[in-house]
């Protein structure tokens, strides 16, 4: 996904937001005062799934418009001969509560990675799903081409 597809879905995010706010407002005028408790829980779960669509959203338009990796300072250099236990990926089932956590550390430990090619980092994603999740890039043949598209 690119920044540009990133933005248009922020956007289009936004608008169904205010659809659904609008909507949710004339819901909560004709039902009266019986079913106030439902009402608010439906805005409140619409309120956390909206939240938390954009924040992917940012985190995914955030690591498309970083830029390239410095080159290695002294600390770095030094931090690097310290001998740290291997780090490894986490998985994910396509559920949406795990999605933010695997994405910062897929993207800080894969996608940003100027070492490894974008053949080598869709067989790391590849590798992290299970589930659901799997399936949806099963079909992608593991190449460079095919990597920004997965």
């Amino acid at each position: 996904m690119d920044a540009e597809s990133v933005t248009s879905y922020l956007q289009l995010l936004d608008e169904q937001w205010t659809r659904f706010s609008a909507a949710q407002d004339a819901v909560e005028n004709s039902c009266g005062a019986d079913n106030v408790d439902l009402e608010d829980n439906v805005r409140i779960q619409a309120e956390t799934w909206y939240s938390t669509a954009f924040a992917n959203f940012n985190r995914v338009q955030k690591c498309c418009t970083q830029p390239p990796n410095q080159p290695a300072t002294t600390q770095t250099t030094i931090t690097a001969l310290i001998r740290l236990p291997k780090m490894g990926l986490p998985s994910v089932s396509g559920d949406s509560t795990e999605w933010v956590g695997f994405y910062d550390v897929f993207c800080s430990l894969v996608d940003t990675s100027s070492a490894l090619s974008d053949g080598k980092k869709l067989h790391y994603l590849r590798s992290c799903l299970k589930s659901y999740a799997l399936p949806i890039i099963s079909g992608f043949k593991i190449s460079d081409a095919n990597y920004k598209e997965a």
